[in-house]
């Protein structure tokens, strides 16, 4: 049939790209609308080794990692305007012992830990001193809770962990709530769903969860507005594909298409048979009682000052649960609407005097047509900082593409170091000090 060639060979030009079939533009609805996983997408990987992976050296746009055209602030670009990365330092992890029973579980923790961070601090101002933190208070978090457990590390599973965990003095309290169960790259059904049919479940009626699947734990969730969007958490990866031999780290995905957030949990588990059993855990958090002081008295962790906390007006009245209406995400429709605090409201059991001097200039929720505002810090410094920090809303999960002008385009690649160093090399020094001139 002449319509099965066709198709063929427009699969076989996507291909081609250096950006995956799933993460294209072409395949990403505006409707809202997912499509199911599937297998072909591990078989479609170059070398096996996905496109964030540390043994690749240039991104999907060309560029050379950690160049300024290839990053935005502290993140990765992956995938211009769609993918984004953020990694911890590289550690050197001991080669287990094929006689030795015991395992270190500690990914588990700091996968909860890492969504705890995500309440408290925005997604784009994390940087990789603060993945390394949320790393070590993981490891404490699983130390405490195996100790008071009394079950050895090999028997330790998700739910021995301790209720209450605390990030540099900001105490927690966690609830974890298994929710979905489904079967990989199967039919999607409502008794038995795929991924992600399973996601888009989820995400209507929680905000943070725990992917659990092959042997592997993965933290996601969904933050609304610019400064948020889709993300993955994976502190488990080690050597092959992601890292050179005998090296691990922590590192996490952003995105602002839940299409895009689904090919990288695919890619990331890396389950290569039919109808493999998952969970989706939803973790309900609570704020219990951050302890500044604590931070600011010692200077290794000043740095999380900067990270300016949004905190709604309720937090600062006495103990009760706020009421939310659902947030529909703007990068998404009415298939994919998203509830963001309704089943994760938080709760502060005792203020603090300076936390809450600090803090004191942040805005109420404003609501339109059912929708609810992202909370904006009202802070003096952050208010000049978003001026400056324009480039970077617009890249980090707009739902509205911005043009650049043309005369900001030339502009821009007259800075560019890579496009005149080309133009020299095709046409010539004497031709580009004469468009230069132009």
């Amino acid at each position: 049939m002449p319509g099965i060639h066709c198709q063929d060979k427009l699969n076989k030009l996507l291909k081609l790209s250096m950006v995956p079939v799933p993460c294209q533009e072409c395949q990403l609805n505006a409707d809202g609308c997912l499509r199911s996983e599937s297998i072909e997408w591990l078989w479609d990987l170059k070398d096996k080794i996905p496109i964030w992976s540390r043994l690749n050296e240039i991104n999907t746009c060309g560029f050379k990692r950690k160049l300024p055209m290839s990053m935005t602030k502290n993140f990765d670009i992956e995938i211009k305007n769609r993918l984004w990365s953020l990694w911890s330092r590289k550690r050197k992890h001991k080669v287990k012992n094929r006689k030795s029973k015991s395992s270190n579980k500690s990914y588990m923790a700091a996968s909860v830990i890492a969504l705890c961070t995500a309440k408290v601090i925005r997604l784009n101002i994390w940087n990789s001193q603060l993945m390394d933190c949320i790393y070590e208070n993981g490891r404490k978090f699983y130390k405490e809770s195996l100790k008071k457990s009394l079950c050895s590390s090999s028997e330790f599973q998700l739910e021995n962990l301790n209720t209450n965990c605390s990030m540099e003095g900001i105490q927690f309290h966690v609830c974890l709530k298994t929710v979905q169960q489904g079967r990989l790259y199967s039919i999607p059904l409502k008794c038995q769903p795929n991924l992600a049919y399973a996601l888009i479940q989820f995400f209507s009626s929680y905000q943070y969860g725990l992917l659990e699947c092959n042997n592997r734990i993965l933290s996601l969730g969904f933050i609304d507005g610019p400064s948020g969007g889709y993300f993955m958490y994976d502190a488990q990866s080690k050597d092959n594909p992601l890292f050179p031999k005998d090296i691990s780290g922590t590192y996490l995905l952003r995105t602002n298409h839940l299409q895009v957030l689904l090919y990288c949990l695919i890619i990331s588990l890396n389950v290569s048979y039919i109808n493999a059993p998952f969970c989706l855990h939803h973790l309900k958090i609570n704020v219990i009682q951050p302890q500044l002081p604590k931070l600011e008295r010692d200077p290794s962790k000043r740095s999380l000052l900067k990270c300016k906390r949004i905190l709604p007006t309720e937090f600062w009245k006495t103990p009760s649960i706020p009421t939310l209406k659902s947030v529909s995400s703007q990068t998404n429709s009415k298939v994919n609407t998203i509830k963001c605090a309704t089943a994760d409201t938080t709760e502060l059991i005792e203020s603090n005097r300076i936390y809450r001097r600090k803090f004191h200039n942040i805005s109420k929720h404003e609501e339109e047509n059912g929708l609810i505002k992202s909370l904006v810090d009202a802070d003096r410094q952050s208010s000049e900082n978003l001026k400056i920090k324009n480039d970077f809303v617009r890249m980090i999960c707009s739902a509205t593409k911005v043009n650049l002008t043309p005369a900001e385009e030339n502009q821009s690649k007259k800075k560019d170091f890579v496009y005149n160093l080309l133009d020299i090399l095709v046409l010539g020094p004497d031709a580009c000090l004469k468009l230069n001139d132009i």
